[in-house]
């Protein structure tokens, strides 16, 4: 029987799975991230629920409204793409399929802006108070934070993978170069 057909059970391959499928998980938990965005914006527009306070664009025309709601419908689609690519190639590799890292690029950007929009909710909840927008807010914070984590997570089990691969790269050559 070949050494490669044998089940390694150490630690480092042990953890080298457990991260692939962590990979696997989080990747599809990213996408659905990302439909929930569309969810939520589609369910704002049928139920005419404000997205934005009309108030503080008083002094603009009605021509400036569907600019900034086009600008608005392309952020969300530039969101869902950018998780679809961090997604679906975290499974890829999840999965054994070589991936270039670009995706993890992807995946520090939206981890940013995760921990700049945790911020914002939660300056925003200290400003409404205890009113009934509280709830509101704290709902949102617990979705942001939610995909935060798994944005974190999904980057962590990556590099942990990638540094396993490198290190039986390494150890593989070392065994025949002898």
């Amino acid at each position: 029987m070949e050494n490669s057909a044998v089940l390694q059970n150490d630690n480092a391959s042990i953890k080298f799975r457990r991260n692939s499928r962590t990979l696997v998980d989080l990747g599809t938990g990213i996408i659905i991230f990302g439909f929930w965005s569309i969810v939520k914006l589609a369910t704002y527009t049928l139920l005419e629920i404000p997205i934005y306070d009309l108030s503080e664009y008083d002094d603009l025309d009605q021509t400036d409204l569907p600019i900034i709601m086009a600008v608005l419908y392309v952020m969300l689609a530039a969101d869902v793409i950018v998780r679809l690519i961090v997604g679906l190639n975290a499974r890829a590799e999840g999965r054994g399929r070589s991936r270039s890292a670009f995706y993890l690029v992807f995946n520090l950007w939206m981890i940013f802006f995760g921990i700049f929009n945790v911020g914002s909710i939660v300056w925003q909840c200290f400003e409404v108070g205890y009113t009934e927008a509280l709830f509101d807010y704290l709902l949102m914070l617990f979705m942001e934070v939610s995909s935060l984590a798994i944005t974190i997570e999904v980057y962590a089990a990556a590099l942990s993978v990638r540094r396993y691969k490198l290190r039986e790269l390494r150890r593989r050559y070392k065994l025949r170069a002898v």
